[in-house]
Order: structure tokens, then sequence, then C-alpha cells
């Protein structure tokens, strides 16, 4: 099994999909989509008095950046310079709730974030249309997940709506 920690809003993960798909059917394995939440690092902006360091740190950003969007055009990818999705915790959570294989989320998650360049959000939507705030899925809760990745916001929600916090870690039943 190939263990593979995703966080959406990264053009890095969105890359390795295909190159993990591949190898997964080539060593005949399946993929455990892990949620993974990072937090993206902003161009540093060129300064009047910046330090060699400065200097050093920003046009190595700038070097990656570039690199990271010609690979995406070698792969033949059209995509936008940054993601519309800023937070993708809603989609997280939505991926931890996915019994069985979640490569097809997976899959239509990055292309809705990077391809179509739209936001991922929508947790309130989800819960509006039915979604169970207490499932447990491999021993996490909805907002066991939520209280792992630090999103207040979706914890809050999921209170909200009747999230039970004595589930948030017991095991998957």
């Amino acid at each position: 099994m190939i263990k593979a920690y995703i966080d959406f809003k990264s053009l890095e993960c969105f890359l390795a999909i295909e190159p993990i798909i591949a190898l997964a059917e080539e060593f005949g394995v399946s993929i455990d989509w892990q949620p993974f939440s990072s937090r993206p690092r902003a161009l540093p902006t060129q300064v009047d008095d910046e330090t060699v360091t400065q200097t050093h740190h920003r046009v190595r950003a700038e070097s990656e950046h570039r690199l990271r969007h010609l690979y995406a055009s070698v792969r033949g990818y059209k995509i936008p310079s940054e993601s519309a999705t800023e937070d993708s915790t809603e989609a997280l959570v939505r991926l931890n709730q996915i019994t069985g294989d979640r490569t097809a989320f997976v899959k239509q998650a990055f292309e809705v974030c990077w391809l179509k360049n739209k936001n991922l959000d929508g947790l309130q939507e989800h819960l509006d249309a039915g979604a169970e705030v207490n499932e447990n899925v491999g021993g996490l809760t909805p907002l066991g997940l939520a209280t792992r990745l630090g999103v207040t916001l979706a914890a809050k929600l999921l209170l909200e709506r009747g999230a039970d916090i004595d589930l948030v870690t017991q095991p998957d039943r």
C-alpha cells in the first residue's frame, strides 16, 4: 500500500497524483490518501535594503515557483499562478469521510482546484445536503479531523450542526 499525504491547495501534491497512481498500478497496490494541511508560503517581495540572505531566499522561492509551473506546462496543464482554494480543510474533511477507494474524489478535487480554478470550500453546503456530522471513518469524525488540522471555523460549524465532541477520538465502529 502507498500512503500519500495530500493537500488540495498544494501544486506539488497535484503534480504528484498521476505518478502516484501509475506507481500503484505498476506494483498492484492500493493508495491510502491521507489528508494533510500545508501552509503555503507567499513569494517574498524585493525590498531596497534586502540582505544577501533575503535576496537568496527571494530568488530561490521565485525559481521554485517558476519551476513548478514549468513542470505543469510540460505535463500539459494550463494552471493559474495561484490556487483559488486558500483553505482546503473542508475537502480534506470530506476525503476522510469516504470509505473505500478515494482516488476518484482526489482526482476530481485536484481538477476542480487547479484545472478549473475553483474554490473547494463548501462544508456548509455539504452539511446542508445531509452529511452525517458524527460519521466515524478511520477513528476520526469530521470534528476530530478539523481539530487535528487546527481549523477552528470548520470545527465551530460542525459543533453548531450537532457534532458530538466525545466522539472525536473514539475507535472506528
